[in-house]
């Protein structure tokens, strides 16, 4: 797998459990090899339970950071978000 771009994560980019903000776009979070995975969302939530159970995820994600990610792809997801792996 080669990379497109390596992005170096901060906390202070991490939008929730699956996405992060780099400059001019968000960066939706991929596993190893492209696989996809939907953590629950902290902001514009279905419901309080989602918004609760978005929290952890995103600490999740905040303990495994500083760090960089490897952009295997670019386009247009659920999200309007570059696909993304680390």
């Amino acid at each position: 797998m080669s990379c497109l771009a390596v992005l170096a994560v901060t906390a202070a980019m991490i939008i929730d459990g699956d996405t992060v903000w780099a400059p001019g776009a968000n960066v939706r979070l991929t596993g190893e090899g492209g696989g996809s995975f939907d953590a629950p969302d902290t902001w514009e939530t279905e419901c309080r339970s989602e918004a609760k159970l978005g929290v952890p995820a995103t600490d999740q994600v905040r303990a495994l950071l500083p760090g960089t990610f490897c952009i295997v792809g670019y386009g247009a997801g659920s999200h309007g978000t570059p696909a993304q792996s680390h």
